[in-house]
């Protein structure tokens, strides 16, 4: 009769395509028993508090499809806004110049600031690093990659 969708869950026999590759997978201990790793990811999966996986058997094959866990929007809508309320307008106006421009520079960041606050005083590039300092340690801003090829990853929706 073979596998079913239903099935794949209870012990059954496994039928490696390739056996010498399965065999140095499981001398290498990548894969550590014949027919267990689809249990064991649902069970993984069911620890992380994650969706079940998917299986789409075809002939001869089997596919998964991992789901994201689901967040509570009400609860990450209420969450963002009180992290926006805590932020100042001149940390709220790099956020926005680098979601406009994520591989821009402090010294960038300083003489846009400064031209916005044409009247006031110049924001020099010191004080626009101690903001995004302070945005890196509560976890809003990251930097990917080097000083010069580098990119800005505004991280609001984590």
């Amino acid at each position: 009769m073979g596998l079913t969708e239903e099935s794949i869950m209870e012990p059954h026999d496994s039928y490696p395509t390739n056996l010498k590759i399965a065999q140095v997978l499981y001398q290498t201990t990548y894969s550590e028993k014949w027919g267990s790793g689809v249990r064991r990811m649902t069970d993984l999966c069911r620890e992380q508090h994650l969706p079940d996986p998917r299986f789409h058997l075809g002939k001869g094959t089997v596919c998964l499809t991992f789901k994201k866990a689901q967040k509570d929007t009400g609860s990450l809508k209420d969450d963002l806004k009180e992290v926006l309320k805590e932020l100042t307008e001149r940390q709220l106006f790099i956020l926005d110049l680098i979601a406009q421009d994520p591989s821009i520079s402090a010294k960038e960041l300083s003489e846009k600031m400064s031209e916005k606050m044409s009247e006031k005083e110049e924001v020099n590039v010191r004080t626009i690093e101690r903001d995004i300092a302070q945005l890196k340690k509560r976890g809003i801003l990251k930097r990917e990659g080097g000083r010069k090829q580098g990119r800005w990853l505004v991280l609001l929706d984590q």
